[in-house]
């Protein structure tokens, strides 16, 4: 485990260089595609409305391709200003990047979601070595003083070598963790409500990447 990490870190420090290197981004464009530079890809695109104006907003994720099938993302919010689409938060880092050897893509494909002022990223985690488990996460983010404010998360792991399967569900504006425990030859569970501990805002800035973050202890 402690292996993995190590080379994905090293991953994001490569793909943070070469992000560097590429060129600048608009800050506002008539198309979403006019945001990041043409040599990239969008691979994942929501419209909704995250700040309660009436007026549609946009979350994408585009990538740059890198050498050895790899590929530097970078997640960008953009809100509607007249006749063009402006940035108002970009994150390089917390989308995990694509051609891990030790992982398959990390973005599932749902990608990115906006439903009721909440956008919503879904990644599907499965190890090639290492790991017997497969891990379904989203997370949950409300557009916050020019951030993206983290408010929620679900996951779903499944062991592929026992057969149990966790689903856990926190909710940080009520402080609220759910964790249902099983297998998947069974119909029982067991599930456990816990109360959250009290905790600052986690803004999506303050984050190195999605696979960084750790659920809250409930009290």
């Amino acid at each position: 485990m402690r292996t993995r990490h190590i080379l994905y870190l090293v991953t994001i420090l490569i793909c943070s260089i070469a992000a560097q290197a590429s060129p600048a981004m608009q800050r506002c464009a008539p198309e979403l595609d006019g945001l990041y530079p043409s040599t990239w890809r969008e691979i994942s695109r929501a419209i909704g409305d995250l700040n309660a104006d009436r007026i549609p907003d946009a979350l994408v994720i585009a990538e740059q391709p890198l050498p050895k099938g790899r590929a530097f993302r970078r997640l960008i919010v953009a809100r509607r200003a007249g006749s063009n689409y402006c940035v108002v938060y970009s994150n390089d880092s917390f989308v995990p990047t694509a051609g891990e050897a030790f992982m398959d893509d990390p973005l599932s494909e749902t990608g990115v979601q906006i439903r009721r002022g909440v956008a919503s990223i879904d990644l599907s985690l499965s190890y090639k070595a290492g790991s017997w488990e497969l891990k379904g996460l989203t997370y949950r983010f409300k557009l916050k003083g020019g951030d993206m404010a983290l408010i929620g998360l679900d996951s779903t792991t499944v062991n592929r070598a026992t057969g149990a399967v966790v689903e856990y569900s926190e909710n940080l504006l009520t402080r609220r963790g759910i964790k249902t425990e099983g297998r998947i030859d069974q119909d029982r569970s067991k599930t456990t409500v816990k109360r959250l501990p009290r905790r600052p805002v986690i803004f999506m800035s303050e984050m190195a990447s999605a696979l960084d973050y750790r659920p809250a202890e409930g009290e």
